[in-house]
């Protein structure tokens, strides 16, 4: 995703219908101020995300690919593992505020449902909703949250001592 600041509402109007030239392609521009973050949880690896675009996008114009969330864990041998929650940008339909859906899929005879809702990006440097830090209208000088103080850093640890571990 590119963001683009401009120094008026007529210019960022012109852009929204006539859209940019990027390596000889047109490319749409979208509103940043519209734009809501959907998570779709529940969902079980083999729902492919073209699937859930399609039905997504019945309710709104979807504005990134589909992402999946990581689980989160710490240990470096569990990094590769992803949680069943998946996140996508939209531009919800009528401007809707939010969105909660209960999406029902059927795979081999079994009925899946997956929970779709939205949460608005949001700001940690000036703490408005519409954008993220990086890309604060705002200038502040891509304030990250801090570490917390008296991190522990520890070893990552060996195949033998989780070995050790496990039995």
């Amino acid at each position: 995703m590119v963001v683009v600041f401009v120094d008026s509402t007529d210019k960022a109007e012109e852009l929204l219908v006539a859209g940019v030239v990027v390596n000889g392609e047109l490319t749409p521009v979208f509103s940043l101020s519209p734009v809501k973050k959907v998570i779709v949880s529940n969902v079980p690896p083999f729902l492919k995300n073209d699937l859930l675009l399609r039905e997504l996008s019945q309710h709104g114009r979807v504005v990134s690919p589909m992402r999946l969330i990581p689980l989160g864990s710490k240990s470096p041998l569990l990094r590769h593992v992803v949680s069943f929650r998946r996140q996508v940008s939209m531009v919800l339909n009528d401007n809707k505020e939010e969105l909660k859906l209960a999406l029902r899929f059927r795979v081999d005879e079994f009925d899946y449902t997956v929970y779709v809702t939205t949460d608005s990006l949001k700001c940690f440097g000036c703490w408005e909703e519409g954008h993220v830090i990086r890309s604060c209208p705002n200038n502040t000088e891509a304030r990250r949250p801090v570490d917390p103080p008296n991190r522990i850093k520890r070893k990552a640890p060996t195949a033998r001592r989780v070995e050790k571990l496990l039995s």
